[in-house]
């Protein structure tokens, strides 16, 4: 059996070695990512698959391979060209061996069995010295900066270094709006600004309700505290696509009684995304170096404004505050009428927190017959409940939407 085993392994290292070579064909259902393919599609021929072995459109190793050295080249720069140096016999950088590199662009853009032989092709025609250094652990990027300056902000915020008047943006420096008006940029460049109609849970606790409810004793409250998106004296609408994570932010870990229901918005909403951002590109796509770097940036900015509160200072919401009443006072850009951002109650991140612009009068039972934005109550949805603990352990059996 040992032998039969040896003597396989010696047959297929062969037949891999084999392939490897300018002209084995790959066919366009052996190539997984769209994006790869349409780089080289357009030279493509009909032929045979050196993979899967059926006859169709197929490009060859050269092709695929001159693509991937394309993407090494926009990520990655080598160890002579980097400006690393020597300390005590070992370089200042992690190197990166090429053949490592091709893997790694090429994981789940080919198919399996051509996907090591086509990496063992690309390091063949690598004559580099030393190997490779990703681009981002040498050189800084416009997004590298940006998140820079968002964090000294922060922190200056937040120590009360910047001791304005959040009332209103006007009293900001230039450079403090010149920043946020970068950060918003990208993020309308990047599709963060978009519509939708969701439904949202608000939970109150119960004491000095009265029942049945109604949605000016659910909704907005007439005058609010300072919180996560809003100064003190706002009335606007904090609320969750879910309901045990309404109760959540209600209780706050305490046991309370409450009451809950759930509204809908009388249109669809302008709002601001910072729950999630969209999918990266496919490293193959044409310019998706700087959306792939943008979309990065725009992710570590988005988990700022839903950290949870780790102290009791009065001033940790104030970057969020900030950044957010800059859009809506800004009149270079649509205001948003919603913000979307994650619990920082939930560790897994997944529990999705709303906070919409309408003040109480706005939370309505019935249709309003102007074209302002309501939310408007779903009175079937209301309930109330004795223990928000109690709730909140009988919670998977317990629908939340």
């Amino acid at each position: 059996m040992g032998t039969d085993y040896h003597s396989a392994l010696e047959e297929f290292e062969a037949m891999q070695d084999s392939l490897k070579r300018p002209d084995t064909a790959v066919c366009v259902l052996c190539i997984l990512d769209t994006a790869l393919w349409r780089r080289v599609g357009s030279d493509a021929v009909h032929g045979t698959c050196s993979f899967c072995n059926q006859e169709n459109t197929c490009t060859t190793f050269d092709e695929l391979a001159d693509v991937v050295d394309s993407v090494v080249n926009e990520w990655y720069t080598t160890v002579s060209e980097s400006g690393a140096y020597h300390d005590d016999g070992e370089l200042n950088v992690t190197t990166h061996d090429i053949n490592d590199v091709a893997y790694d662009i090429l994981n789940e853009a080919i198919q399996p069995d051509a996907h090591a032989v086509l990496s063992d092709y690309v390091a063949s025609r690598d004559s580099t010295d030393y190997g490779w250094v990703q681009n981002a652990d040498i050189w800084a990027t416009i997004y590298d900066f940006t998140k820079g300056a968002w964090k000294n902000l922060s922190r200056d915020l937040k120590d009360g270094d910047e001791s304005k008047d959040l009332r209103t943006v006007a009293t900001l420096s230039s450079e403090t709006t010149g920043l946020l008006a970068e950060i918003r940029d990208v993020a309308l460049l990047q599709g963060l600004f978009k519509v939708s109609s969701p439904a949202l849970w608000r939970c109150r606790s119960r004491e000095g309700l009265t029942f049945p409810l109604i949605a000016k004793q659910l909704g907005s409250p007439p005058s609010g505290a300072a919180n996560r998106m809003t100064t003190e004296g706002q009335s606007v609408f904090y609320g969750s696509v879910g309901l045990e994570c309404a109760v959540k932010e209600i209780s706050q870990g305490r046991d309370i009684s409450f009451a809950a229901g759930k509204f809908v918005p009388s249109r669809e909403l302008y709002y601001f995304d910072v729950y999630a951002t969209p999918e990266r590109p496919s490293v193959f796509e044409i310019d998706s170096h700087d959306r792939i770097q943008a979309l990065d940036f725009l992710d570590s900015f988005s988990k700022t404004l839903s950290e949870p509160r780790t102290d009791d200072s009065p001033r940790h919401y104030i970057p969020s505050q900030v950044f957010i009443k800059f859009l809506r006072e800004n009149s270079e850009t649509p205001q948003p009428e919603a913000i979307r951002f994650k619990s920082s109650l939930d560790p897994d991140g997944n529990d999705e927190n709303w906070v919409v612009f309408v003040d109480r009068e706005h939370c309505v039972d019935h249709p309003a017959e102007d074209s302002d934005l309501h939310l408007i109550l779903d009175s079937a949805s209301t309930q109330e409940h004795p223990s928000s603990r109690t709730f909140l352990s009988q919670a998977p059996s317990t629908p939340s939407t």
